[in-house]
This record gives C-alpha cells, structure tokens and sequence, in this order.
C-alpha cells in the first residue's frame, strides 16, 4: 500500500492513500504531484524514483444563506436586471458563453414583464374593490329604503302580512313589541369643501330605524321660511346636497321613525352664513353653532 498521506485542512489527520481514493472527503479535491521521494515497495518489489503524493485541498461549500444572487423574487430579479447587459457584453471575459448570457437575458425579461402584469393586475383589483364597495352600499341603501316605504305601506293597510308576502320580506315585530324611538341626540354640523350642509347625530339603529331630516331657511332680514324636508338617510349622517344659499342662515332639524312610531323633532340647529344668521339664532333661542341638542315637543313635520 502507498504511504499515507495528509488530509488538507485538518491538521494533524492522515488517511491512506487508497482510502482516500475509496472515499474521499465530500468538500474534498484530490490533486496529484509528481516531486522526488521515496515510495514503499509493493509486493517485494524494487523502490521507484519519484513518488505520488496526493494532496487534498478542502474547498468550503457557499451555503444558500450566503449566495450571492439574493432569494427574494424582486431581489433576485433586480440583481439580474442590473447585470444582464454587463455579462453580455463581457462574455468569455468572464467565463460565459452567449447561451449563457442569452438565457439570463430572457428569464429576466420575463420575469419584469410578469412583475409588471401583476402590479397592474393589483391596482385594477384595488380599484374593482373600492368601485365594487361604493356600488354595493348604494344599492344597500336603496333596498334598505324600499323596505321601509313597504313597511310604512302595509302598516296602513287592513291586511299588512299579505303586502310583506308580496314583498318577500320579513313582517317587523308587532308595534307593542318595539317602543318608539328616542330623539336623536348630539347633533352637529359643518360644512364641506363643496358648500354643502353635512349633519351627524347619535341615534340607535334598533326596529330599522331611519331618519327624517328638515330644514328652514333666515333671510337676511330675519324671517324665518317654513320647515321643509331635506330628506331621509339610513345612516346618523346626512349630506343636505341642496344647502341654501344666499341666505343668512339654515335651521336643521332630524326625527327617527321606525314602524313602531315616530319621535319628536330634534331641537334646531343652525349653520350661519352672515350676521342675519347669527342675530336671528340668538333671538330665537337656537343653537348658531355645532354642539349637543336637547328633544323638543313636535306635533308634526312643521312644528318647531
């Protein structure tokens, strides 16, 4: 047998020559040399000038943590992306061949134009959403006032269960079952960028409660106009999109209604736009400002 030999790396370790060709170390590389020395005779036979040395040269493996093209999608693709027209250009300078540079220039290009696609694809979904979103709530609030007007409708009628069978919808609970509502509370009022009148208040949904809102009108010679409907909302907020103008100020009013019965009229509250408004809002006693309310007796829609 050869003599032994020095397993590169590992100090002090020697293996024989054959069980180095039998296994060899995995992170190994066996080189062979030709320098002087003596070899050990096999088999009785005469020693030879010139030996065979073998040196083992261990070679660290890149673990996946440390590899230089990033793992990460985008990463990855942007360090192709800045390096696919360097390594076409340098070739064979550096170790590629065209198929190589060919290939990488392809995988990159498709990978950008999926990239793209998706980010595409995202904002159109994004915008689906928020279009699907507002059109749904659209027509939840148009059911949701149907359904109140049917309701409204049979309570007037002799036999109320044959309209909601028509309808298809639920029969509400008995008025006993259901109080009246209370008095919204809290009402505020500001207004938008686009001139409009925006008014929210507290109430509770409980019944399918929905609300009434009206308004009047100050001139700026201080008479009052009549109470008016501005309109109905099945939220506690309420956009007036036909504000007054040219008038010193605006009175708002709401009222919950739900099958059961009717509350009072909130107390008024007033958007001033001038002096006129201001001055007919303290003769009257009315709030001028946004603030909290207090429940006033009503007899109907123009009490107040």
């Amino acid at each position: 047998m050869f003599g032994a030999f020095r397993q590169g790396g590992i100090r002090g370790k020697e293996i024989s020559f054959l069980d180095g060709l039998k296994s060899p170390p995995r992170t190994a590389e066996l080189r062979f040399e030709r320098f002087p020395g003596v070899c050990p005779a096999l088999a009785g036979r005469a020693t030879r000038a010139g030996a065979i040395r073998t040196r083992i040269k261990e070679e660290t493996i890149m673990n996946e943590k440390q590899s230089t093209v990033p793992s990460g999608d985008r990463a990855s693709l942007a360090f192709t992306e800045q390096r696919k027209a360097v390594w076409a250009a340098a070739g064979a300078a550096i170790g590629l061949t065209l198929a190589d540079t060919d290939a990488l220039t392809q995988s990159s290009d498709d990978a950008q134009s999926a990239l793209d696609d998706r980010v595409a694809q995202a904002a159109l979904a994004k915008s689906s959403t928020i279009s699907w979103k507002a059109a749904a709530k659209e027509n939840r609030d148009n059911a949701r006032e149907c359904v109140r007007k049917i309701r409204n409708f049979a309570l007037q009628q002799e036999d109320p269960d044959a309209v909601y069978a028509l309808a298809q919808i639920p029969a509400p609970k008995t008025p006993g079952d259901l109080p009246e509502p209370a008095v919204p509370t809290d009402l505020n009022i500001t207004l938008n960028t686009q001139g409009r009148a925006v008014l929210t208040f507290e109430s509770t949904r409980y019944g399918g409660t929905v609300w009434t809102v009206e308004r009047r009108t100050a001139s700026t010679q201080g008479a009052l106009g009549p109470w008016t409907l501005a309109g109905t909302t099945l939220e506690r907020s309420f956009t007036d999109v036909a504000t007054p103008s040219g008038v010193a100020a605006v009175h708002y009013r709401v009222r919950a209604e739900r099958p059961s019965g009717v509350s009072e009229y909130s107390s008024p509250i007033v958007l001033p736009f001038g002096a006129g408004g201001n001055n007919q809002a303290a003769q009257s006693g009315e709030q001028a400002v946004a603030g909290a309310i207090s429940p006033v007796k009503a007899s109907g829609k123009d009490a107040g």
